[in-house]
């Protein structure tokens, strides 16, 4: 079977929905040898990454014995790429989710370790026999950093003002199982109060369900769900987010926000378990470059580089044993979606061929080279082990087949396809990924595709409006559950750019969305996606894994595989020491 021609090998690749970085060109590597399918992942040197656990990597171990230098200052310094907004109601992608969860705190957030959902603004809570109805109690006295006391009524502003259509907010779909969210904001509902939202006095909000939902409390843990001031929006419109204007709840505050340089944060006195907050900063350097952000990193200026390791020195990385170099799953998905809208995208035959041309095996052996695993589908794995979901396969490489649908659909050889364009966002590594399928598609459909790139927003405008014909995007769950990837492509779904629209497809969806048995979800859900896989409005392409630095001196960092971390857990310390005092 012939193969793709290899663009390189060893690529780092970060972003969901959300974010992503661009790295100037990287110099070509030597291919390495090659195994004997395309669908297996090759590991090299000392870092085995998992396929799908979640669970870390490192070369040798968590820290090292030997004594670290410690910073003079306690302020933890990020890489980080472009952020859109920070605002809770408006937030939809990874850099804008990294930065705003520090600043808005939600009823409920993962633990120090990462396993469990622990109180936050929420003391405690409680849930109806049926699993139905949830009542939380807020803690007392807890207050905005500027003083303000926090109530019941906050969330219910937020909630109400991220529901309303005006709002436009791209989250408002992880409302939907709350009763009457949906109707609310599609607008059939003009009447917040048929919501069920409640605050039945100042420390109490009561959620009713549509139905039980196992992922509830994970799901009230996201940054859509934190609570936005409204007396800071009455005063500032638009402008609010400004650090001179902001207002927040969570442990940290931003002093500063320079366009494409960085955002500052203090420690905000104010925040209810501010005493057990070690850090009195952080700091988050906005960079579209990865070598930058590696250079950054070896000299001192960054802690940790999220998904920015460039791909001249991973292979380095990955035999050196390195202690502050790690790999692990992320619950990410990266895929292509086809504007099915417009012709030849709304021939399902075209969308299959081009899918079928594409080798993922390829792709992630030799073009990524750190981890990934290829997908044929959309729902990330690692579910299988978290709700018992059966992994469901779509179409695998088969460039025969391939260029059989090609000809069905009438464009034999290709011949009689309009002009074609792949959109993606600035960052070199989208670029080599869009070259390689380019490539694909030359050379196994004798098809000519141009590919187009631009920088991060004017992607999500041009996919939320509709103009592209080809574009890359991925998903990153906002919570550890199957519905979360495929609820995006129901038709009325904010984020659903290729325009899908499958009336069975979407009586699933909401059969699903009121069903809390998690044997008969796991049907729905199965039922669901082989629709998908059937109709692909989408080229699956790989899962992710996180390739980042990390200084030894930080302690208190766990894996996320939903990749929503709370810095607020960090001290710097060697090796091995306890976390010490606030004021030691």
């Amino acid at each position: 079977m012939v193969r793709c021609t290899v663009i390189i090998v060893l690529l780092a690749t970060v972003g969901c929905r959300k974010s992503d970085p661009k790295p100037p060109k990287p110099k070509p590597q030597p291919p390495t040898a090659q195994p004997t399918t395309s669908s297996e992942t090759k590991t090299t040197g000392t870092i085995q990454p998992s396929a799908i656990e979640g669970t870390i990597q490192q070369a040798t171990g968590r820290g090292t014995k030997a004594p670290v230098v410690l910073p003079l200052e306690r302020v933890f310094k990020v890489g980080e790429g472009q952020v859109e907004y920070i605002d809770p109601n408006l937030i939809s992608e990874s850099a804008g989710n990294r930065v705003g969860t520090q600043m808005f705190e939600t009823l409920v957030q993962p633990s120090a370790e990462g396993q469990d959902i622990v109180p936050a603004q929420a003391e405690s809570w409680t849930r109806s026999d049926d699993g139905t109805t949830w009542l939380f109690t807020l803690r007392e006295g807890i207050q905005w950093s500027d003083g303000t006391p926090i109530t019941s009524k906050d969330y219910l502003y937020s909630y109400e003002r991220g529901l309303n259509p005006k709002t436009q907010s791209r989250s408002a779909q992880l409302f939907w199982n709350i009763k009457g969210a949906k109707e609310y904001n599609k607008g059939t509902s003009q009447d917040f109060s048929t919501v069920g939202i409640k605050a039945l006095d100042a420390r109490r909000l009561q959620f009713t369900l549509t139905s039980p939902a196992p992922y509830f409390l994970d799901l009230l843990a996201y940054v859509a769900f934190a609570p936005t001031p409204k007396h800071a929006i009455e005063a500032h419109g638009t402008k609010w987010t400004r650090p001179e204007n902001i207002v927040v709840n969570g442990p940290f505050k931003m002093t500063l926000w320079k366009q494409g340089d960085r955002i500052e944060m203090k420690r905000n006195e104010r925040y209810w378990d501010a005493k057990n907050v070690w850090l009195d900063g952080l700091v988050f350097y906005e960079t579209n470059n990865e070598n930058m952000a590696h250079d950054w990193y070896e000299s001192g200026k960054l802690h940790w580089t999220p998904g920015l390791v460039p791909v001249e020195v991973t292979p380095e990385l990955r035999k050196s044993g390195r202690s502050d170099y790690y790999v692990n799953d992320v619950l990410c998905v990266y895929y292509y979606v086809f504007n099915v809208r417009e012709p030849p995208f709304d021939n399902v035959k075209v969308r299959r061929a081009f899918n079928m041309a594409f080798d993922k095996g390829q792709l992630v052996r030799q073009v990524l080279g750190q981890g990934q695993r290829p997908a044929s589908h959309l729902v990330h794995p690692y579910l299988g082990k978290r709700r018992g979901y059966p992994e469901i396969r779509g179409d695998s490489f088969n460039p025969e087949k391939a260029k059989r649908l090609l000809a069905e659909a009438g464009y034999p050889d290709g011949k009689g396809l309009p002009e074609l364009t792949l959109t993606y966002n600035t960052y070199e590594g989208h670029r080599l990924i869009a070259e390689f399928f380019q490539q694909c598609l030359k050379r196994h459909l004798g098809i000519e595709v141009s590919i187009n790139n631009m920088e991060w927003k004017s992607l999500l405008q041009s996919l939320h409006s509709g103009e592209f014909q080809l574009s890359r995007a991925s998903w990153c769950a906002d919570f550890p559950d199957p519905e979360n990837y495929l609820a995006v492509f129901h038709s009325e779904g904010e984020n659903n750019y290729p325009g899908y629209s499958n009336p069975e497809f979407d009586e699933l969806i909401e059969r699903l969305q009121k069903t809390g048995g998690q044997k008969e979800r796991n049907r729905l859900t199965a039922k669901a996606e082989a629709i998908l896989n059937r109709d692909l409005p989408l080229l699956p392409m790989y899962f992710y894994s996180r390739n980042y630095m990390l200084k030894d001196f930080v302690r208190g960092f766990e894996p996320d595989p939903m990749d929503h971390y709370r810095l607020h857990y960090l001290w710097f310390g060697q090796p091995g020491a306890p976390k010490p005092a606030r004021g030691s």
